[in-house]
């Protein structure tokens, strides 16, 4: 697809004064990122088109998917900006693993305001949190009196604390992808490898693999307002390549207003807004689509993009791109713009390689493996397969929720990576 026309230096320094001019004081600080008075390289393409970055900082470490890939680039921008040796790993958390920590421990007591956090209160005591003062994000201090209260309170003794109740919830967290732990020791890496917990994402030999991924690109926090569904159609081929079809429709469930979309919110940063005046905004999504190495696309969405909303000052509308980001993946990336109260579907269209079909013992086997993306919430994916003509099915997991026409539908809530296979003759 034709490259998409720069914007004029005055854009781009608009862009960074209104979008970073908070969080890069913060940076400077030295809290995580590290001086940015040195030379960082540029950022991925689509953060250069989409956001009009310059400089890829600590804070968008975790473009890729793939925790592997982004807790590494996390750790190479940590010891890099603060002048410190390679870090050993890096966890990531998100606020569910919060709730369900404390749903395993209890509540805990933050000492230095007498507060009494619990896995109801931990989210909103977050967002309380939300002030900015003399450009330093006073959110992420809440973090610190809060991990001293659990360090305290492992360190003087679970006491009453439930230690099987406190494994379902990590275990939880470590399922949902709620937390994430990647580290360099080859052994203990293994094991989380073993376990799925590192969050790497390991190409099958075989088999069909879909992951939806959404990366907020709007500088604001409207995931919290978003929601997704996805259906899946795939017509498996005897010798040939399948064909599917993908729709991914997102639903922004705050009320539709008069006020116009804009990319940027540093009013409501210099005013100290409410956390919850950064979620009430349009949604801009860059959004990809994890298929098996091979696929080859037909069609995809095009969203309209109009110059008057975005920092690039042109009216945009992308075609979906093929890429080979992460091995072993083929991605179709697309762009979207998605108002409030409103909603928005993205088909696409694509053909996929012979092995996503298997067979064993004279019984041909398609499996799809659903991979969750990381800190979303549990959404529906139903998935429809058809088998080539002529053959019969002889087995099906999960058990389908309908047949019709010899198409075998399954609905499937996405809180955890899920697999669905067909096997006929």
């Amino acid at each position: 697809p034709p490259t998409p026309p720069r914007a004029s230096r005055r854009q781009r320094q608009m862009c960074i004064r209104d979008s970073a001019n908070v969080v890069d004081a913060w940076e400077q600080t030295g809290k995580v990122g590290g001086s940015l008075l040195k030379p960082y390289d540029v950022p991925p393409q689509p953060l250069q088109d989409f956001m009009l970055l310059d400089l890829f900082l600590f804070r968008d470490a975790n473009f890729w998917p793939d925790f592997a890939v982004s807790g590494q680039k996390a750790m190479d921008f940590y010891a890099y900006g603060r002048d410190v040796p390679p870090l050993d790993g890096v966890i990531g958390i998100n606020q569910q693993f919060l709730q369900l920590l404390l749903k395993g421990m209890g509540p805990v007591s933050i000492a230095e305001t007498g507060e009494v956090v619990n896995s109801r209160n931990v989210v909103t005591s977050l967002q309380d949190a939300w002030t900015l003062q003399d450009g330093v994000a006073e959110r992420k201090a809440f973090l610190g009196p809060f991990a001293a209260a659990i360090q305290e309170r492992v360190a003087g003794g679970l006491g009453t604390v439930d230690p099987l109740n406190l494994l379902r919830q990590l275990n939880q967290a470590l399922e949902q992808k709620d937390l994430q732990i990647y580290v360099r020791d080859p052994d203990a890496a293994l094991m989380l490898a073993a376990n799925n917990w590192d969050g790497r994402m390991l190409a099958p030999e075989s088999g069909d693999t879909l992951m939806i991924v959404d990366t907020n690109m709007g500088y604001n926090k409207a995931n919290y307002f978003i929601d997704r569904t996805a259906t899946y159609d795939v017509r498996l081929i005897e010798e040939g390549d399948s064909e599917a079809l993908l729709e991914v429709t997102h639903i922004h469930q705050g009320e539709q207003s008069d006020e116009a979309c804009w990319q940027g919110t540093l009013q409501e940063y210099i005013e100290r807004a409410a956390y919850i005046e950064l979620t009430d905004k349009c949604y801009w999504n860059y959004l990809r689509i994890y298929t098996p190495e091979g696929s080859r696309l037909s069609s995809g969405p095009q969203h309209q993009i109009p110059g008057q909303t975005w920092f690039g000052g042109y009216d945009w509308q992308p075609e979906t791109e093929s890429l080979s980001e992460l091995p072993g993946y083929t991605t179709f990336a697309s762009w979207m713009l998605l108002p409030r109260g409103e909603a928005i579907s993205s088909e696409f269209r694509y053909s996929l390689p012979e092995s996503v079909i298997h067979t064993e013992n004279g019984t041909d086997i398609y499996s799809l493996q659903l991979l969750k993306q990381a800190g979303m919430r549990p959404h529906l994916v139903q998935v429809s397969l058809t088998p080539p003509p002529g053959k019969t099915v002889i087995a099906a997991s999960p058990d389908p929720t309908a047949i019709e026409n010899e198409t075998y539908f399954f609905v499937v809530e996405l809180d955890s990576d899920q697999t669905v296979s067909l096997s006929y003759r």
